[in-house]
């Protein structure tokens, strides 16, 4: 049987990871990408705005035919008055959510001033304050792949929040033998 998981983004490089993760868990499912409202602000700037947005986009991807959808949401919060950088994961099945998230870095002082101050996102502050010429970042490499010098790029962080939530997902429901 073949499963049928929307997730609620256009964007490529989460539409990839989760694709990709799918298939290292050994499930047989197509994706189907939806441009969803996170219902959440363009830039989320805590733990509990980064999951909401993640957990309004997979409950308004969910469609009649879908199996379980996907919400994916890279937020921000605060640390000890540092910023960090988090991807906040989402499964709803129609009855009930599974949580996770990747790991967290932390964002350099001129970025997060200017998320702070210009209220913009990201990818936005990536290329104000000079740190990146790509207005599309976000869709690529991501701010984690600038960071790391392309040793982590956007695709896999998000995979690995893909990771914890399918793994606990599959557990949850028997499914991981």
């Amino acid at each position: 049987m073949s499963l049928r998981v929307h997730i609620g983004t256009r964007n490529q490089a989460k539409i990839q990871a989760l694709e990709e993760e799918i298939a290292e868990q050994s499930l047989n499912a197509s994706v189907i990408s939806l441009d969803v409202s996170s219902g959440v602000k363009d830039q989320p700037r805590s733990l509990d705005e980064s999951f909401s947005g993640a957990i309004n986009r997979a409950k308004v991807a969910f469609q009649h035919d879908s199996d379980f959808s996907i919400g994916i949401e890279d937020g921000c919060y605060h640390i000890d008055g540092k910023m960090l950088n988090i991807s906040c994961v989402c499964l709803w099945d129609g009855n009930g959510t599974f949580l996770a998230s990747s790991s967290s870095f932390q964002l350099p002082p001129t970025v997060q001033k200017c998320i702070e101050e210009d209220h913009v996102e990201l990818s936005e502050a990536l290329v104000k304050t000079g740190l990146s010429t790509n207005t599309n970042i976000g869709s690529q490499g991501g701010a984690i792949g600038l960071i790391t010098q392309g040793q982590l790029i956007r695709k896999d962080y998000t995979r690995q929040a893909l990771l914890n939530l399918l793994s606990s997902w599959k557990l949850q429901n028997d499914l991981s033998r």
